[in-house]
């Protein structure tokens, strides 16, 4: 089905949603956008730990990786509700249930239109609805070199950076809107004990060759 693109994989998502029309609160609904088979491929024993992750979460649950959160300063906050760590949007899962929480909707325009404002200045690219720290790292992230397709924001580039910035938006607002709802953050890497032990003896080597 051809999709707007008004908000990227978001409103691809949220058109699919539609189509599908009622989903049972039992089931469970994958999304994933194109960096899923590319630079963030899983490993075989990532994916494992997704499916199985997937498959035993309770009924209100948000699966899906939230390492890109990890190391950042706690009291970050976007529209009044605590960000305490996110869930990257690359591939999640919802189940109906956890939808029918949300009111069916991953997104809502006006949200976003109360957090990025635009513009060339970095320090007024976003509203006071998004914490000063949590600016300081999206500003870094969108225009310093923090994201891999990062870039100085002109004239030429804010309307390119301004839908990025939504769509960034928009993925920690579904994180913060579900902790918000009671719906548990479920990550694969961080519950599987068998992905600890791998974790771990990684480290361990890591830390020998580095001797």
């Amino acid at each position: 089905m051809a999709g707007s693109n008004v908000l990227g994989e978001f409103s691809g998502w949220a058109e699919g949603l539609a189509a599908l029309g009622p989903i049972d609160g039992e089931g469970r609904v994958v999304f994933a956008n194109d960096t899923f088979g590319g630079y963030r491929r899983r490993s075989r024993a990532e994916a494992w730990a997704l499916r199985a992750a997937i498959t035993r979460a309770g009924g209100e649950s948000l699966v899906g990786f939230t390492g890109d959160s990890q190391g950042l300063p706690s009291g970050l906050s976007i529209l009044g509700l605590a960000l305490e760590g996110w869930m990257s949007t690359f591939c999640f899962a919802l189940s109906g249930r956890s939808l029918a929480r949300l009111g069916g909707q991953l997104y809502d325009t006006p949200s976003l239109d109360a957090c990025v404002h635009g513009g060339t200045d970095p320090k007024h690219f976003f509203t006071h609805e998004v914490s000063e720290a949590l600016q300081r790292h999206l500003v870094w992230w969108l225009f310093e070199g923090g994201w891999r397709r990062s870039e100085a924001l002109t004239a030429e580039s804010e309307p390119r950076l301004v839908f990025k910035a939504r769509c960034i938006c928009a993925e920690l607002l579904l994180s913060a809107r579900c902790r918000a709802a009671g719906i548990e953050i479920v990550d694969p890497l961080q519950r599987n004990w068998l992905m600890r032990l791998i974790e771990a003896a990684d480290s361990a080597r890591l830390s020998l060759l580095s001797r």
